[in-house]
This record gives structure tokens, sequence and C-alpha cells, in this order.
């Protein structure tokens, strides 16, 4: 945004320090800035960025041009009115008592036109809050005066004639879009007398309707799009840009002007449906306050009728709205505004004071917050209608008296705590598991969470940046087989991998973070003599259990009974779970996938939900005991057991029988060394057990355990019917 300190002083009157300077003599840009005392520290303080400063001079006087960057969030200060409004409140200038222009009445807040003739109607729309349009007639096209021209040039923006300059000039001022058209051409578009028979309407695009806009491209609507019609014809699509066929041209002696007020959201999505951005969308995105469109467009009424002597047809003015203006009111603690603004700077360095509830009550004057009740301990004020965009709760007010008072008039020192900081349970979870992989030579992959939708698969986005970035992941496991798939055709034999990394639920409105791996795929040989061997399904399964072991935690197995995927084993899928709550899954490729896309066939994947976890009491306590000095021994026995039983089972049925053996004096543990299949008996398995004792206070002999190994093998029979 360009600033004109010249078109500046219309507004707000400058401070003049003691001297003389022949303003017209003079180009230096420090000391023009000097003679009008302008803030540019303060500025940058108070959050505008200073781009660049130039010095214009002509024939009568010196002009300085400043280049400011304003954040997205103040909108109401890229223009002129908008920022002497903000400069007035941070430098305490007094705004100028007398008209903008000579001969112009002060402009009002209101329209001020005679009732006769006025159609005033209720919009069904709410995408539209208010909108005017007005005939005018004995239109005279020509060059513009002088001064709109300067004052046109200093913001850098180029004469075209003198209609085309006021709109620009509106938008330069106000901050408000204006678009015209010719009436004439309007009455030829629609066979119709302008005066009489002429209906202008605001209505959504037909299906594939078609639209030649003033840049002579033609665009294909959809019903999203909102139109200006004139008997239902558009002549413009609405906040965006007009039609071809009604252009102002050097021929033109009737206008209709039109000014309005468009939602945000809405003017957004058309624009990038259109792929078409123009200025004028460009401040309806930015948004507008809702009282600028009336005063702006009285204030273009009154310059269109002294520059171009145009005829303002009174009983034409068409005036609708949908919207009436809100107040929002907040309540402010001085308590508060102290604690998270700090102590003022003083003379003494070992003195500070606090802001005074006269200071904050004077910056609430200089912002034209209207204070309605003050409290010895807090103060309710309205915030003016254009500031509602971004003045929202009370952290908000606090940043504006610290902005008024001045940052750099606080003590820079950091607030005080009681608590101290500490990583959530999630957290630990995750340094643990990377930890954990990456010593066991996993590779840590970084994936988008954006990824290329698929019907029925990932959560599509209603507006995604590119078809490959259109959805957001349910699941890690598809990106990381595409990233091994890419490894392998560059040749990179190295497969082990794993991510961390959100995923996202719309059935249930969560995001949780997961952990997913890739490992297996190579040939390995334990010793030199024997032979090449992969990964099996138990040896995967055995890394899973120790980075569970590392964690410090206890899940149970199951087989998947339904297919995770095309890409995965059926018969060789485990759900992950704890008292019937899915924590994660571990698989294995599906062969015919993996030949399909030249990938090994021993190659594992796993994924568990590290959010889950964390919030599950599933933490085991460690507790540590005193090491056995005496030696153990163990006895290895062994059972026929149906194949409808599985490992997990059997284990733990044996394990609650095994405990019920133990005494004060002797430990037994329990381990599965064997899983042994009989090809010619497919309905049972042998399963071998390693029974391991343990005393603390003698060394056992085989007397003291034969009798209890005995009564195991009793129970376990028992419990399997033998």
């Amino acid at each position: 945004m360009y600033i004109s300190l010249n078109w500046l002083k219309s507004f707000i009157s400058l401070k003049k320090f003691s001297g003389d300077i022949i303003l017209k003599e003079t180009t230096s840009v420090d000391t023009l800035l000097q003679y009008y005392k302008f803030p540019v520290n303060q500025l940058t303080l108070a959050g505008f960025e200073i781009e660049d400063i130039t010095c214009i001079r002509d024939e009568l006087a010196a002009n300085i041009v400043i280049e400011i960057d304003t954040t997205p969030n103040r909108s109401d200060v890229n223009n002129m009115v908008g920022f002497s409004r903000e400069l007035q409140s941070l430098m305490n200038f007094p705004l100028q008592k007398f008209s903008t222009y000579p001969n112009i009445d002060q402009i009002p807040t209101y329209l001020g036109f005679s009732k006769s003739g006025l159609k005033n109607e209720r919009l069904a729309s709410s995408e539209i809050s208010s909108i005017f349009f007005q005939q005018l007639s004995n239109v005279n096209i020509k060059d513009s005066p002088p001064w709109l021209k300067k004052r046109l040039t200093s913001v850098n923006i180029n004469p075209t004639n003198n209609i085309i300059d006021l709109t620009n000039y509106s938008m330069a001022e106000w901050g408000q879009p204006m678009q015209v058209y010719d009436l004439d051409k309007i009455a030829k578009l629609t066979q119709t007398d302008q005066n009489n028979n002429l209906t202008i309407s605001i209505r959504n695009a037909y299906s594939n309707e078609t639209f030649i806009a003033s840049n002579n491209v033609s665009y294909e609507l959809t019903g999203e799009n909102l139109l200006i019609t004139a008997n239902n014809i558009p002549i413009g699509i609405a906040g965006i840009i007009g039609s071809a066929d009604t252009l102002v041209d050097e021929n033109t002696t009737t206008l209709l002007l039109e000014c309005g007020h468009f939602d945000t959201k809405r003017i957004r999505q058309s624009t990038k449906r259109l792929g078409l951005r123009t200025e004028v969308a460009s401040l309806y995105e930015k948004g507008i306050s809702l009282i600028t469109p009336r005063l702006a467009f009285q204030h273009t009424l009154k310059l269109l009728n002294l520059i171009t002597n145009a005829k303002v047809k009174h009983s034409h003015i068409l005036f609708k709205t949908n919207s009436k203006l809100s107040q929002r009111i907040l309540s402010i603690q001085f308590t508060n505004v102290n604690k998270i603004l700090g102590s003022i700077k003083t003379n003494s360095s070992s003195s500070s004071i606090n802001l005074t509830r006269s200071e904050i009550l004077e910056c609430f004057k200089r912002l034209n917050f209207n204070v309605i009740n003050v409290t010895s301990g807090n103060v309710l004020l309205t915030i003016p209608e254009y500031r509602t965009h971004d003045i929202e709760s009370e952290i908000d007010v606090i940043e504006e008296i610290g902005r008024i008072y001045g940052f750099n008039k606080f003590l820079p020192i950091l607030p005080s705590t009681k608590s101290l900081g500490k990583i959530s349970g999630e957290q630990k979870f995750i340094e643990l598991t990377r930890k954990f992989l990456i010593s066991n030579s996993f590779n840590e992959l970084i994936e988008y969470s954006l990824v290329l939708g698929k019907a029925g698969q990932n959560q599509s986005l209603l507006n995604p940046l590119s078809q490959e970035y259109s959805s957001l992941r349910t699941t890690l496991l598809p990106n990381i087989i595409e990233t091994i798939q890419y490894n392998i055709k560059q040749r990179n034999e190295c497969i082990s991998g794993f991510e961390i990394g959100r995923v996202f639920n719309k059935n249930l409105n969560t995001e949780a973070t997961m952990v997913a791996g890739i490992f297996g795929g190579q040939s390995y040989r334990s010793e030199w003599t024997n032979q090449y061997q992969t990964l099996s399904w138990y040896e995967a399964k055995a890394t899973i259990n120790n980075l569970l072991q590392a964690l410090n935690i206890d899940l149970e197995w199951s087989q998947i009974k339904s297919n995770l995927s095309p890409q995965f084993h059926l018969g060789r899928s485990a759900v992950l779970h704890r008292d019937s709550k899915e924590l994660g899954v571990f698989t294995q490729i599906h062969p015919l996938y993996a030949k399909q896309n030249n990938l090994p066939t021993s190659l594992f994947l796993f994924e568990l939900n590290l959010t889950q976890i964390s919030k599950l009491d599933l933490i085991k306590t460690k507790k540590y005991e005193r090491f056995s000095i005496y030696p153990k021994i163990t006895k290895d026995i062994s059972f026929e057991v149906s194949n409808t039983i599985t490992v997990d089972q059997f284990i733990s049925n044996v394990k609650a029988l095994v405990q019920k053996q133990e005494t004060e004096n002797i430990f037994i543990e329990l381990e599965l060394f064997d899983n042994y299949q009989n090809p010619k008996l497919l309905s049972s398995r042998i399963l071998g057990l390693t029974l391991t004792y343990k005393s603390l206070t003698k060394t056992l002999l085989t007397a003291d355990i034969d009798d209890i190994t005995s009564n195991i093998v009793d129970d376990v029979n028992s419990l399997l019917n033998i």
C-alpha cells in the first residue's frame, strides 16, 4: 500500500517542528519526514513494515510517498481513510475539522436522499450485506482534474479518464471497490427503456452459463457464482468483474454506479473456481467494514456530480440490505492488562510502575473504543465496527493497548511462572519409539499428510491445492509402500524404514499420531556355512514384541478376519489390541501384490496408534527384584493342542495354572520354545514349553520340582480334556 503525505494531510494535522523550510525546493526525504514529524519508527513498532520511502517534487511542493506492508488481519488500514484513523490513534494527531474538498458537504453516516421513488428491498442471499445502485445522466467523459491525477499517481495508479479514475480513487481512499456500467449499453442489451422497464437484480448463475468479462475472456459459471443482472441478463460477476458488453467508453453519457458489500468467503471461492483475480476481488477477500460502502458511495456520487457534471436521479436509487450493524462488547480486567504487558520503564533503574487506569482509558479513547462502564476492577467497552474482524477477545484489546502506549516503553522481562512444562505421555512414546527403531537400523521417513484422493480411502478436502494433494490420509502404510517401491527402483536396497505422523478420521472427527514401519525383504545368513534365508513371520513378530517391550507396554495379538487391503496377506495379518480396543496392526505384504510391483515377498509392515496407547493405562510399572544367586532348573514339557485354540490363548491359560503352583520360595517362568505342525495331522499341533524354576533361598533339587511339574502337566491335560 502507498501512502501520500500530501493526501494524508487532508485527514489529519501533521505536526511541524519550528523552522523555515521551502517545501518546493526540498527533495530530502529525511528533511520532509522531520518537517511533518512523520512517525516512521513508531509505525514499525506498531506492526507496519516500511518497504520504501520516495520523494516526488513538482512546481508547487514536494511530496513524500511511503510504501507500507500491513498484516493480513488489518484490512481496515489498506486505504487512506483507515490509515489516517490508525495514525491518529498511534500518534494522537488531531483529525482535520474542515471538509476534505471545497464546496462539498461533510460526508454523512447515512444516505440522506429523498425517499420519493426510493426502492428498498431485503436480500434473500446471505452473501451480500448491502448493495447500492445509482443512475446518472449527462455524464461528460474527459480527463480528470490535475489534483485527482496527482493523487492517483502518488499511489502508483495510472489515470485513465474521470469516471474510471473516480472508481480507483474510491478504492485508494476508502478501500471500497466501485463498478460502473454504461446504461445505454445495458438498455440496448436488454432491449428496454432504461427509465421505465429496466430491472436491476442479483441472482446465482445458472449451471454452465457463460459470461464474457471486461477482459474479453469467456468464463463458464456455476451455481455458486453471484451475478448482477439487468432484466435477468448478466452485466457483472458480483464483487469480481464487469461485463465486456457494458464497459464505459468515451461515448458514454449515462451511467449505472454499483457499490456493494459481499461475503469474503464467497468471493474467494468464486475467484478460485474461475481462475480470475482482480483488484476488486482482492479487496473484498480481505474484508471491508459494513459502514464503508454507504460512506464511499455517497462521497463518490458527490465527486461524480462535481467533476463530470452528471445529474443524479434520486428516484432511481436502489438500496438493498441483508444485515444490521452488530456491536461487540468486551470486558477488560485492569489486572490482566498489567499482568500481560508488564511494568513500565522509569528513570530509576531500580523501580518500575504499572499502567494506571487513566492511562488505559486514554488508550481506549485514542482507539475510538466506546467506554460503557468503568469499575475499580474492569471496564466495559464497545469495539468499533471497522475493528470487529480482528478484535475478538480481551487479549486482542490488551495487545492494542501495548501498541498505542508503545511496546518499547515496557520492561523487557519474561513473565514468571510457578509451574514447569513437561513432556506429554504421547510425546514420550514418540521419542521412545523413534529411539528404538533408529537403534535397530530403521530409517526415518517423512511424508506429506496430504495424499492423492481415492474414493472411500482418504478424507477429501473441499479446497485442495491440486489433485495430487486432494485428501487427508487415514493410514500411514500406503505412503510407506510407495516410498519403498521408489527406493527399490532407484537400486536402494536398504528397505527398513518408519514414519511417525498424523492421520485423520472424519467419522470420529479425530486425528491421531501413528507410527508405521516396514522391514524385511533382504536375504541373510546367520553363519558363513548356512544357506541364505529371509525373515520369517515369527522373527518379524519378535521385532514388534521388542518394540512393545521397549515402550514397556503389554498388548494382545489376534488374527484379523477381514482383509486390511489387497496389498496385505490375509492369513498373516494380526491386530494388536487391549480390552477389545484396536491399537495397531501387523501384516505381511501380499505375494500377488509383491509380484506385480516387483517387491520382495518377505516384507512386513506394522502400524501403532501412539495417541490411543498414551491415553490408556497400559504402561507397566518397572519393578526391580533381588537377583537369585542360586542355580535354576529347567524342564521341557509338550502338549498336543487343537488348532481351534490360538497360541496366545493356550499360553495365557497355562500361565494361570503355573502361578497356582508357585510358592513363597519357588518362582516359575514359562516360555514357548516349539510350535510343530504335523503335515499328516492338520487338526492339532505340538506346543513345547520350557518351565524355569528359581529360588531366592536355596539350591533347588530335582525332588523339589518333580511334584510341581507333575501337577502342572495334570492341570493342563485337564484343561485340554486329555
